[in-house]
C-alpha cells in the first residue's frame, strides 16, 4: 500500500505542533524537512532536541535540505527513536556520499538520498544497492505550494523499472490526478504538504488524496 506522509515545512514550534496534533492516531509517518537558507532560499524550523521529549506515536523521516548534512546527521541522530529515516542531497552530497550513508546507517536510521527537478535520475544508480530509499522532489526545494515538474513522473518510472524493491518517495506538488499518476509509475511513498495543509480541512484532503490512490492500490 501507498504511504502518504504529510510534511512538515513550517518557521516555528507552534505550527509544527499544530500539524502533529491532526496527524497523530491517522498515519504512522511524517517529514520534517529541514532548510537551510543556503541549499534553498529559506529557512525552516528544526529542533531535534523537541522530537526527541516529543510523546508521540509518530515516527519521523527527515528530508535535509542543506549544504553541510553531516552536522544536521548527527544533530538529528540523537532523536533515535523517534527519528527513523533521514534523506540526504546528492546535490550536496558529493564525494562524500558513501561516508554519508555509512553515517546514518551506523546509528540504525535508514539513509535515502533526495535529488532536485533538473537532477539526473542515473545520478542514484551507483549507490541504490546501498540506500534504504530514494527521494525524489516534483517541485524546487525549499517552499510548499510551488507547481509540479511533470518530468518526475517518468523518473519514477525508470527508477522503478531498474530498482523495483526499492521505496520511492516524491515529495513536492502532489495532489490528486498527480499522486495516481506517480503510484501508477511506481512510487510507493507520496510527501505532502501544501495540499493537505493549505486547504480548509486538513483531513477532507488527506482523504481525497487516499481516495485517488486506492483504486491503483487495489489493483496492485
Amino acid at each position: 500500500m501507498t504511504e502518504i506522509i504529510p510534511t512538515i515545512l513550517v518557521k516555528t514550534q507552534e505550527e509544527a505542533m499544530q500539524r502533529i496534533k491532526i496527524i497523530e492516531g491517522r498515519l504512522p509517518w511524517m517529514q520534517i524537512d529541514v532548510v537551510d537558507g543556503k541549499f534553498a532560499p529559506n529557512i525552516t524550523w528544526s529542533d531535534p532536541d523537541f522530537i526527541k521529549m516529543l510523546d508521540t506515536a509518530i515516527r519521523f523521516e527527515i528530508d535535509l535540505m542543506v549544504v553541510d548534512p553531516e552536522i544536521h546527521i548527527k544533530q538529528w541522530s540523537k532523536a533515535i527513536p523517534r527519528i527513523g529515516r533521514i534523506y540526504f542531497h546528492q546535490e550536496t552530497a558529493g564525494n562524500r556520499t558513501h561516508i554519508i550513508i555509512d553515517q546514518i546507517q551506523k546509528v540504525g536510521i535508514e539513509a535515502g538520498m533526495s535529488i532536485n527537478p533538473k537532477t539526473r535520475i542515473d545520478v542514484l544508480y551507483p549507490f541504490a544497492k546501498r540506500l534504504d530509499a530514494v527521494l525524489l522532489l516534483g517541485v524546487e526545494p525549499g517552499f510548499n505550494a510551488a507547481p509540479f515538474n511533470e518530468k518526475t513522473i517518468k523518473k519514477v518510472q525508470q527508477f522503478h523499472k531498474k530498482f523495483p524493491e526499492l521505496p520511492i518517495t516524491v515529495d513536492g506538488g502532489v495532489k490528486p490526478r498527480i499522486a495516481k499518476k506517480l503510484v501508477e509509475a511506481g512510487a510507493t511513498r507520496l510527501a505532502v504538504g501544501s495540499f493537505i495543509w493549505n486547504g480548509t480541512n486538513p483531513l477532507i484532503q488527506l482523504k481525497a488524496l487516499q481516495e485517488d490512490i486506492q483504486q491503483v492500490d487495489q489493483n496492485k
